[in-house]
């Protein structure tokens, strides 16, 4: 590995002997020399993405490299997993065995890891590395940062819900769309020895409502404007545990009753299986069957946490990774347009499955929305 205080070295030697040669030649000329820039990673870190649907781009945090000289930069540590948002549970003991996978951009001689501001151990590299932590129930946040250096990871929030209550969103399925206006009942299943308070029903982690009248705890939502929403529920019992539900995503789209356009999705994953450390990419295939000309068209795609994002290509409109939105425009009836997203998988990902899941939805009214969402599953294997 090359020493990024040497390569700034280098490049002042070199700009005084750029120097002496002018003054030396009584003439023109132009040099174009090779620099060696070290001391940054070249990969592309993309936002991370959480149960609240907020996002953060860190590459806004990297400065750029001066065209001359290049200044130290301590190693730029990544929490890889857990991913954030993640939910588990506890086990008898009350805890959680979570593995926090952390990479660096260079390597550093050890790595402090914190929860909730307080640092609950610390790793020697070489990275990639896997640190063992046992989280009792509750919200914990974890942060990372190279020894020397005062900049910490991005954090990753995950929750450990007790081994009771436990509580899931039964209805609507996962990626199901509406047309506004319209309402949705909310059903979920809740498990627990004890007597349950009250669940709460949350879209983007607003309150929304909450019910106290089991053993069937649902909601109904009305007056839902247009968007995406991720909806959890959480359930209480009478001991003061509390439990939440993995989130479920749907898509409320506006509706003009004098058009009508059938948008439908496909998606496929290559390869398939992937190889940790290789290539991963995502064909997405949007059709409209018509019988109308589909406008204000706008696919919703997260991709899969822990993937390293690559520039993408579709055939019209644009995919921004920042958003998961890539905005189609239009599309006449029985014409199609695709989108590939190109990924890395990186080294510290675990090897088993992962799944990527898209919607889609236009201004036009679409009758049959079965076809609207796409899920592809791919599991990740170490190369032999």
């Amino acid at each position: 590995m090359t020493d990024p205080k040497k390569g700034y070295l280098n490049r002042k030697i070199h700009a005084i002997a750029l120097l002496l040669i002018f003054l030396s030649v009584n003439a023109a000329c132009s040099l174009q020399s090779q620099v060696e820039v070290n001391g940054t990673s070249d990969e592309e870190i993309g936002p991370q993405w959480n149960i609240f649907g907020s996002e953060t781009d860190i590459s806004l945090l990297i400065p750029d490299d001066d065209d001359l000289f290049l200044a130290y930069h301590p190693p730029c540590v990544r929490i890889r997993e857990p991913q954030n948002g993640m939910i588990f549970t506890a086990d008898d003991t009350g805890f959680a065995n979570i593995q926090i996978h952390i990479t660096s951009s260079d390597q550093a001689a050890s790595i402090a890891i914190y929860d909730n501001g307080t640092q609950i151990g610390s790793v020697n590299c070489p990275c990639p590395i896997t640190f063992n932590f046992k989280a009792g129930v509750g919200m914990h946040t974890f942060t990372a940062k190279a020894a020397g250096s005062d900049c910490y990871s991005l954090p990753v929030t995950i929750i450990v819900n007790p081994s009771e209550p436990s509580v899931e969103i039964t209805a609507p399925i996962n990626g199901q769309l509406y047309s506004a206006p319209s309402k949705i009942e909310i059903h979920t299943n809740v498990l627990s020895e004890h007597s349950i308070t009250k669940v709460e029903f949350f879209a983007n982690a607003q309150k929304l409502g909450e019910d106290t009248t089991g053993p069937a705890y649902s909601f109904d939502w009305t007056n839902i404007q247009t968007g995406v929403y991720r909806l959890t529920a959480k359930a209480t019992d009478d001991q003061g545990h509390a439990a939440i539900s993995n989130y479920i995503l749907v898509v409320i789209v506006p509706e003009k009753p004098l058009a009508k356009a059938d948008l439908g999705l496909t998606m496929s994953a290559s390869p398939s299986p992937a190889l940790i450390g290789g290539n991963l990419n995502y064909v997405l295939t949007l059709t409209n069957f018509g019988p109308s000309r589909a406008n204000d068209i706008v696919l919703t795609d997260f991709l899969p946490g822990g993937l390293d994002p690559l520039p993408s290509k579709a055939t019209q409109g644009q995919y921004d990774i920042n958003t998961g939105e890539w905005k189609v425009g239009s599309l006449d009836p029985y014409r199609s347009a695709r989108l590939t997203i190109f990924t890395e998988v990186p080294i510290g990902m675990n090897p088993g499955w992962i799944y990527n899941e898209a919607t889609v939805a236009g201004a036009e009214r679409d009758q049959d929305t079965s076809n609207n969402y796409a899920r592809v599953n791919t599991l990740l294997i170490r190369r032999i």
